[in-house]
């Protein structure tokens, strides 16, 4: 007996045929069980638990007009536009920035602290020379104000955007390096 190759054999074809029928009947069981779930449900929360869930807003529907719209996957338009020539932190990206304002946290060395005048002052090395710093100086790139000088350690609070937009505050911490004998 010959059978072509792609063609099942009549005897998987029944057997196929009584595994439907027996899942089908399955579907067919008594559902007392389910009822009586569904009215514990319902007097618990009430038959109208559905209708007291807040209104989703309307959806507007938008038509793609091509190039004219520009690429909705840019990454940029995830980001609040500049405005008035300031930037998303609030900061004049045009203005000259002195060299502790355009130099990031990560590159500065606490290397001391002084009094001078009963004003406390730090000692940051950047790029091979040193600069004396005040509470209320800007620091870094990302706009930080220097919050509290110690004898071991300057804190710089710095303005951040978080996942939503909003603006919070970061604080970094530069610990006094220690001098090696």
């Amino acid at each position: 007996m010959s059978r072509r190759i792609g063609q099942p054999s009549p005897r998987i074809a029944v057997l196929a045929a009584a595994a439907w029928a027996l899942l089908l009947t399955a579907c067919g069981a008594d559902t007392t069980d389910l009822k009586r779930w569904m009215e514990e449900q319902q007097a618990v929360r009430g038959p109208d638990a559905a209708a007291s869930a807040p209104a989703l807003p309307a959806y507007r529907a938008m038509a793609y007009r091509g190039d004219s719209a520009g690429d909705p996957f840019d990454s940029t338009r995830l980001e609040p536009a500049a405005r008035d020539g300031v930037d998303r932190l609030g900061q004049d990206p045009r203005a000259a920035l002195p060299l502790l304002e355009r130099t990031p946290l990560e590159a500065m060395q606490m290397v001391g602290a002084v009094d001078r005048g009963g004003e406390r002052l730090a000692l940051l090395r950047l790029d091979g020379a040193l600069q004396a710093v005040r509470i209320g100086q800007r620091l870094g790139v990302h706009g930080g104000t220097v919050q509290q000088i110690s004898d071991r350690s300057l804190t710089v609070s710095e303005p951040v955007r978080d996942a939503f937009g909003r603006t919070t505050r970061r604080t970094s911490i530069l610990i006094l390096k220690e001098a090696r004998p």
